[in-house]
């Protein structure tokens, strides 16, 4: 399960980042500001992924997304998403492969973090334990890697 989470989570990152930022054909009222902090080392990149539904978060299609040189122990971007709830999943592909490294078992090596500090067991966190509300106008948020 996690395998597959972990591999959804680069596809929806590198599919979003490819096409404008565009909610169901609409401009996106809201911004949203998201600050990873916690990165080490500072090697790669952070792909980093919103998901405004339950449903696009379970099927990891991914409503905004940036790919982020690291350059320093935090990172900022911004993603134009529609007011409401959002989820944000961050993955530090250490390396810049563009892959996610796997070590003994196929235990990925590489780490994630989702937006209010959630951890999933054997898989990503629930909806409800990540999703954050998003208004019109600016938002701010961090995610931290442990």
């Amino acid at each position: 399960m996690r395998k597959l989470y972990r591999i959804a989570l680069l596809s929806a990152c590198a599919a979003a980042a490819a096409t404008a930022h565009h909610a169901h054909g609409q401009e996106n009222p809201a911004r949203l500001a998201v600050e990873v902090a916690g990165i080490a080392p500072l090697t790669g990149q952070l792909r980093i992924a919103a998901f405004c539904s339950e449903d696009a978060y379970r099927s990891f299609s991914a409503d905004a997304a940036r790919i982020v040189s690291v350059s320093g122990g935090s990172a900022r971007t911004h993603l134009s998403l529609r007011p409401g709830r959002c989820a944000v999943l961050v993955h530090h592909d250490r390396d810049g492969d563009g892959l996610l490294t796997r070590g003994f078992l196929g235990i990925p090596s590489e780490p994630t973090a989702a937006s209010n500090g959630a951890r999933g067991f054997l898989g990503p966190p629930s909806w409800r334990r990540v999703a954050v509300p998003i208004s019109a106008g600016e938002n701010r948020i961090q995610v931290r890697f442990r």
